[in-house]
């Protein structure tokens, strides 16, 4: 089998995994609510507390938990299974599971406060809760994005300062070019895991910092490496984190907009006690995942433009194009990426443009 030929596979058990899985979750959430399991569920947790937030924070764990029970086996299929198949894991079994429960744990946290959120505004505002919650959640998005390097990260990989000082040196003169204050460079240790590569300008402010792959650094030479952090620099200087943020408060507006006006149906349909009836939770999340996924293609296709403008941005600020195309297909290479997709998966699922189409576009405007 050759290198395209594999990617092609596993790239597309990846997604038919991934299909399955929301369409069970779709279909999960519907009987959940149609048969009355919700209601029964939250019923049954009343009997343990008369708090509306303490009664709000058991159903949503339990909801939680039997969801992730649901998508566990897709998880692992696609997570640990695949990944070693194809051999881009390096991970063994016990630190994926921990891995997984991290995670777990993460959602479990955030989501509850999320959960709690709405619901009590829902509950104290309930002509125009949707407007205060979209902007409460857009700032805790901004909160998340500016500690996910010094907080979020660090929980699953360890970092540490670049040891490379003649790369280090190349960076810093970038930064220096462009007037961008990072607050250092940082080594991953991503091969524990993965035999992929990757790097990235993360954080906002203070917290904002390079971070680069082990797995980056011994397998590219520094003028690939130099070209690629000019690319993620290039999203730094045409805003793409903040018109990126700007979009998906827009975004989350709109479907708790649309939320609050399907309400009160789903408490005549579901037998809800009302609107802020924890027990509609699970509605709440269909109507989420439906309007994510008819708005996906199109904010993938927004951010493969972005992605053309870094990788312009990138060649012009380096004059390094050949470095980057090689870059480009080593990437492709080492993170089993077609070079090729089929046209209609990439549209709807790709957030980055094909290689194929971005080398193209590099030899013929750049």
């Amino acid at each position: 089998m050759s290198q395209e030929q594999k990617a092609k596979e596993y790239n597309r058990k990846k997604i038919v995994i991934e299909i399955t899985e929301t369409i069970l979750l779709i279909i999960f959430l519907t009987f959940f609510m149609a048969f009355g399991w919700s209601l029964s569920i939250k019923n049954f947790l009343s009997a343990f507390t008369s708090s509306f937030w303490l009664l709000n924070g058991l159903y949503c764990l339990t909801l939680l938990v039997m969801i992730t029970l649901l998508s566990s086996p897709f998880d692992y299929y696609s997570g640990f299974y695949l990944e070693h198949r194809y051999e881009l894991s390096t991970q063994n079994f016990a630190s994926w599971i921990i891995d997984q429960l991290k995670g777990l744990a993460l959602t479990l946290v955030f989501g509850l406060i999320i959960v709690e959120i709405i619901y009590g505004l829902i509950r104290s505002f309930p002509s125009f809760w949707w407007l205060i919650t979209a902007g409460i959640l857009s700032g805790i998005f901004i909160i998340l994005t500016k500690l996910a390097p010094v907080l979020l990260m660090p929980i699953f990989f360890k970092f540490r300062p670049l040891s490379d000082s003649d790369l280090e040196a190349r960076i810093l003169e970038l930064t220096k070019k462009l007037n961008t204050k990072i607050s250092g460079i940082f080594e991953m240790d991503l091969s524990k895991k993965s035999k992929t590569a990757n790097a990235a300008l993360a954080g906002i402010g203070k917290t904002r910092r390079i971070v680069l792959s082990d797995t980056l650094l011994n397998n590219y030479d520094h003028d690939e490496i130099e070209v690629i952090m000019a690319h993620e620099l290039g999203h730094h200087i045409y805003n793409h984190l903040w018109k990126g943020i700007f979009i998906q408060s827009i975004l989350i507006l709109a479907l708790l907009f649309i939320i609050s006006l399907s309400l009160n149906s789903g408490v005549t349909w579901f037998h809800l006690k009302g609107i802020y009836d924890i027990a509609g939770l699970p509605y709440l999340i269909f109507i989420s995942m439906i309007f994510s996924l008819i708005l996906l293609p199109f904010v993938n296709l927004y951010l493969r433009r972005l992605e053309y403008q870094a990788d312009q941005f990138g060649v012009s600020l380096t004059g390094k194009k050949e470095a980057f195309i090689r870059a480009l297909e080593k990437l492709s290479q080492q993170n089993l990426s077609e070079k090729e997709p089929n046209p209609i998966i990439e549209f709807i699922f790709h957030s980055h443009p094909s290689i194929s189409k971005r080398i193209n576009r590099l030899l013929n405007n750049y």
